[in-house]
């Protein structure tokens, strides 16, 4: 049995909008352990924009290679819960 690959994806992440309905997310880089994705969050935090986020803001994601792992259902509930989001935002800005 081989062992599992996997990769760490840093990145940082922050809501934004009415109700939180966007992300900004910016990849920073890919590693092969935690710790070593981990180990730039001081960098990055102090360059100037990423400054004004909190250190929650940076994630570390862990993905195994050669797997789906994400969206295997599609995003049909999603779409409906954002058809809503959008819907009351029109009605808070008006348009």
């Amino acid at each position: 049995m081989s062992k599992m690959k996997k990769v760490y994806v840093f990145q940082h992440t922050f809501a934004y909008g009415l109700n939180k309905l966007y992300l900004d997310t910016k990849m920073l880089g890919v590693f092969d352990n935690k710790e070593k994705a981990e180990e730039n969050i001081d960098f990055y935090h102090s360059l100037e924009g990423f400054d004004e986020y909190p250190r929650e803001c940076f994630e570390c994601i862990e993905l195994e290679i050669d797997k789906n792992q994400y969206w295997q259902t599609g995003f049909e509930e999603r779409r409906e819960i954002l058809e809503k989001e959008y819907k009351d935002e029109e009605e808070y800005f008006g348009y």
